[in-house]
């Protein structure tokens, strides 16, 4: 990459997130075709390009992230409205190892007992905006909802994977039960939204010789 393209790159990754998903959008249909899977469910999804973010930030250090986008590790808590949820919902970016983390949703079905029941597909997509194809970054991280009942536990769910640009998101394609997210004694749902975390540790992205 010219010394150019990646001041750019450094630049637009500091924009205000709520930029940032119109100009990824931008970015990946004017350069590459979308070439990524689910790789968590059984079928293959292909994703969408077109998917914008949706949602509201509850905790994210946004002047953290643009003093060191490099950092190894972060977490964001994005509150996702069921009312809306009705196809695919992505979050705002974080920033780690200088790629965009965002929590991705899709509403699924569990089938059991010749019964489908709907289930919350939870998963972590990683935007590598300006690294050469042939990248990938070994990543851990802990996919939560979050309990507002302070003697409830978060419902947590741990990933590892190495992610590159065939496999650019990991996860759980029933990650938990909407039944198990309404019933009260939980305490995850309130006005019919819930609160969702990724803590995402990766290591130094590299791209593989040819």
């Amino acid at each position: 990459m010219s010394s150019n393209g990646a001041e750019l790159v450094r630049l637009v990754r500091l924009l205000p997130d709520q930029y940032m998903w119109y100009v990824e959008d931008y970015i990946k249909k004017s350069t590459s075709n979308c070439d990524g899977f689910y790789t968590a469910v059984p079928e293959a999804d292909y994703c969408d390009v077109d998917s914008k973010c949706h949602g509201t930030i509850v905790d994210l250090d946004l002047e953290g992230q643009k003093k060191n986008p490099n950092k190894a590790s972060g977490s964001l808590v994005w509150t996702l409205d069921l009312s809306l949820f009705k196809t695919q919902m992505v979050s705002p970016p974080l920033h780690v190892r200088n790629l965009s983390w965002k929590i991705k949703c899709i509403p699924r079905n569990f089938s059991v007992a010749s019964s489908d029941l709907p289930t919350l597909g939870f998963f972590l997509q990683c935007d590598a905006i300006g690294l050469k194809k042939g990248w990938s970054c070994q990543t851990s991280a802990t996919l939560s909802i979050l309990s507002r009942k302070a003697n409830e536990h978060d419902f947590n769910r741990h990933i590892t994977h190495l992610f590159n640009s065939k496999e650019t998101d990991w996860g759980y394609s029933s990650f938990i039960l909407i039944e198990d997210i309404k019933n009260p004694d939980k305490g995850f749902i309130e006005d019919n939204k819930i609160n969702l975390r990724i803590e995402v540790i990766a290591d130094e992205p590299g791209v593989k010789k040819k």
